[in-house]
This record gives structure tokens, sequence and C-alpha cells, in this order.
């Protein structure tokens, strides 16, 4: 094996920038309350938690190994220097990825009420880290082809081969390809993760799945909880927890039917839903609804953000006590 360490590598001050560019909604939130609102400050340092990933990951690609397939020790330098500079581009390429996403991911988030113009930043991440390791894998191909052709005339080691296999993953890390095609052509392409960038991706993929997961289990197992305490009503809900003062009840009335509603960020179930909405004739909402409450609690508020709270019971009796206890709630003088 052989390294040429920091002869040609893309320098390491680019990815340091993109890290400390990544804290720029949680500078943003720390100067904007009505932001915090809709957009927990905890979160925003997930961006900045996947970049310090990446740094590490850049550190990682700059200490690669290089085989030396050639008895000539400078063209082994040369091709150890031309792998150092593609592998370093490419991760100075995620880097910036990652934090054109999570920009536009917090801008979609705290300004846009469509729930896609969230989802689009996520859809073209992931398009631009295949493309990037598409780029990588072509033009590390290319540079041991061009040094080391007459070397590499025995191609059998471009395909998956049964004994790289680990915990039912593609793990090869003599092999300098993230991307590496599976044994039968038309089933595609899979992760080399004993490659430093495959773990990287492979444990961000395994991280994002159990994420979801984990949130819609514990969103569809956890009901929510309405009560009053003195001079307030709370809502207890996971991750959407709100606490109304009495003092900021404009009106309490009820509602037949809701109008069309779109979810801007909270949970949506086939049982329950809750989190932050846009409903039709009301603007920003915060709703706490059961899909068989059978009617609905609106509380007006003071302001806008949010101007209503709208909940419901399980079931219609509940709904119609709940209307009845808040009411008489806000009736009581404090």
């Amino acid at each position: 094996m052989l390294k040429e360490k920091g002869k040609a590598g893309v320098s390491a001050a680019w990815v340091w920038l993109f890290f400390i560019l990544s804290f720029l909604p949680t500078v943003y939130l720390l100067f904007s309350p009505a932001a915090r609102e809709l957009y927990p400050i905890g979160f925003s340092f997930i961006g900045p938690f996947c970049q310090l990933n990446i740094v590490f990951l850049y550190y990682r690609m700059l200490n690669s190994h290089t085989p030396a397939l050639s008895d000539n020790t400078e063209i082994n330098k040369a091709c150890a220097r031309t792998l150092e500079r593609i592998r370093t581009t490419a991760t100075t390429l995620i880097a910036l990825s990652m934090l054109i996403f999570w920009l536009l991911f917090n801008l979609a988030l705290c300004y846009r009420e469509g729930f896609i113009l969230i989802i689009l930043p996520l859809i073209a991440l992931l398009a631009a880290l295949f493309f990037i390791a598409f780029w990588q894998q072509k033009r590390i191909r290319a540079a041991e082809n061009y040094f080391f052709g007459s070397e590499l005339q025995d191609e059998s080691h471009l395909y998956e081969k049964e004994a790289c296999y680990k915990w039912g993953f593609y793990y090869d890390p003599n092999d300098p390809r993230l991307m590496v095609p599976k044994r039968i052509a038309s089933m595609g392409w899979t992760i080399n993760i004993g490659h430093p960038a495959g773990k990287f991706l492979g444990l961000g993929i395994i991280v994002l799945v159990l994420a979801i997961l984990i949130f819609v289990l514990y969103g569809g197992a956890k009901d929510y909880v309405i009560k009053d305490s003195g001079s307030q009503i709370t809502i207890d809900a996971p991750m959407y927890d709100l606490s109304i003062e009495k003092s900021k009840i404009v009106s309490v009335s009820t509602l037949d039917d809701l109008p069309r509603s779109m979810r801007t960020n909270g949970y949506g179930g086939v049982n329950k839903s809750f989190g932050h909405f846009h409903v039709d004739g009301y603007g920003k909402c915060m709703l706490y609804m059961y899909a068989k409450g059978g009617g609905y609690v609106v509380l007006k508020l003071e302001g806008d953000n949010p101007g209503y709270v709208i909940v419901n019971g399980k079931t219609p009796q509940e709904t119609e006590a709940l209307y009845r206890s808040i009411t008489e709630w806000v009736k009581i003088k404090e």
C-alpha cells in the first residue's frame, strides 16, 4: 500500500467552512422567536452534526492508502496523488451538497406551506450523492487504468465476490470503489461498506430510516393529552407540546367539519394527526385531532402564530365533553 498524504488533496479549509456555515439556521433561530415556535432549535444542530461527520470522512479519504500495483515507484506515487485528489474532491462536493440541502431544507421548513417543498431538497441531496459516487468511481477506474493498465488485465476484482460479504453487505477495504455492480447486472449497484465513504453513507441511511421509524411508531402509539392547570391549558403530544395561557384565548367554539387543511410540520397517521397545519379560512393553526372525533373544538387566540388551536377527543362524546370543560375553564376568573 502507498500513501501520498497532502500532496494533491483539496484543501481541508473548504469542508471546515461548510461546517461553520451549517450553523446559519441555528443563528437565525436564536434571533427569531417566531421561527422557534415552528422549528425547535435543537433540530438545527442536525446539519452541523452531519457536516462534522463529513469533515471526519474527508480526513479518512486524505489518509486512504492506494495499492502499489506497479514496480515503478514514481508511477505508484503519481497514481496515489491522483486518487487523493479525486477522493478529497468527492468529499468536498458531498459537504457542499449537504450544506445546500440543509439551508434549503430549513428555508422551506420555516417559510413554505407545501410539504413537497420540504421533500424536494432531500430528493436533490440523494441524487447529488449518487452522482458524486458515480463520478468518483468513474474517475478512479480511469486513473487506475491509465497508471496500471497492464496490471489490471484481470478484471475479476471488479465484481462482487461472495467472500467480500459482511453482515449481508459488500465489504472490501482493498476495493477503492464506493459503489460496486451487483453480480446480476440488471439488479444495479450496491454500497461497499469497506470504503470509508461507504461506512458513512451506509450508517447515514440506517440512522435516517431508524429516525423515521421511531418518529412514526412513537407518534402512532402515544395519544395526546389535554388538561388545564390553573392559568393555562397544556397539550402533551410527541414533539409538539403546547401551553396556552387563559388570557390569550379570545373565544371557544365548535366545528362540525374541518375545512381543507395542509400539514406543514407534524405527524399524520390513520387514527390521529397533530402539529402545525394551514387550514383554509383559519390560516396557521395547531391541530390535535383524532380521525373519529366527530367534531372539533376551536380555540381562537390572540395574534396569528398560531391564530387557532383546533382539538377534539377520540369520540364525539369526548369532543363534546372537552368543549364543555374548556368553556367552563375559560369562564373561571383567575
